[in-house]
C-alpha cells in the first residue's frame, strides 16, 4: 500500500505543473493578514476581502495550460442557532487575478437573494491548484481518446479574516 502512495506521489511531481512544483518545494506560505471593509455592517452591507494573490488565476472554462488556479473564500457565522430568512454562510470564487496582484472581493449576500444573519463571521482565503485537463475528443472510429489527467488538488491557505454584523 505503501508503494501504491510513492507512485502517486512520485506521478503527481512528474506531472506536476510549474506552479504545483514550486508551491511544494517553497514549503507553505506565510498566511497574510487580511483587511475586511468595513470591519463591522449591517444584513445587507457588501464586505470586501483584500489579498495578494500568489500565482495568476484561470478561468473556469479555460482548458489550455497544465493547470487551473483559482480562489476560494468562504466566511462562517460563528454563532449557532439559524434564523429565518437569513445566511450565516457565505462562499465565492475568484477567478480574475494576476499573479502578486492585490486583489479585493465582494461578499455580497444582497445579490444571492439573501441577507446576513446577526453575528460574528471568521472565514479564510485558499489557493486551489488543480489540473487543466481538456474533454475527452471523440476519434474517427468514435473510440474516446484522451491523455492521462493527474488527479490532484493542492489548497493552501492564504489568510483569515473576519467581521461583525449588527441588526
Amino acid at each position: 500500500m505503501m508503494r501504491f502512495f510513492a507512485l502517486v506521489f512520485v506521478s503527481a511531481l512528474l506531472l506536476a505543473p510549474e506552479a504545483l512544483a514550486a508551491s511544494l518545494a517553497s514549503g507553505p506560505p506565510t498566511p497574510q493578514r487580511l483587511s475586511v471593509s468595513p470591519p463591522k455592517g449591517g444584513p445587507k452591507t457588501t464586505f470586501r476581502v483584500a489579498f495578494t494573490a500568489r500565482l495568476a488565476s484561470t478561468s473556469p472554462t479555460e482548458l489550455t495550460g497544465r493547470q487551473r488556479v483559482r480562489y476560494s473564500m468562504t466566511a462562517d457565522r460563528t454563532s449557532s442557532g439559524s434564523v429565518r430568512k437569513c445566511a450565516d454562510r457565505y462562499s465565492a470564487t475568484v477567478f480574475v487575478a494576476k499573479a502578486h496582484e492585490r486583489v479585493t472581493a465582494r461578499l455580497d449576500q444582497v445579490a444571492a437573494g439573501h441577507q446576513w444573519c446577526a453575528g460574528r463571521y471568521e472565514g479564510e482565503v485558499s489557493e486551489v491548484i488543480t489540473p487543466a485537463c481538456g474533454p475527452i475528443v471523440a476519434s474517427p472510429r468514435h473510440q474516446p481518446v484522451g491523455a492521462v489527467c493527474p488527479d490532484y488538488i493542492v489548497a493552501e491557505d492564504i489568510g483569515t479574516f473576519h467581521f461583525t454584523v449588527r441588526r
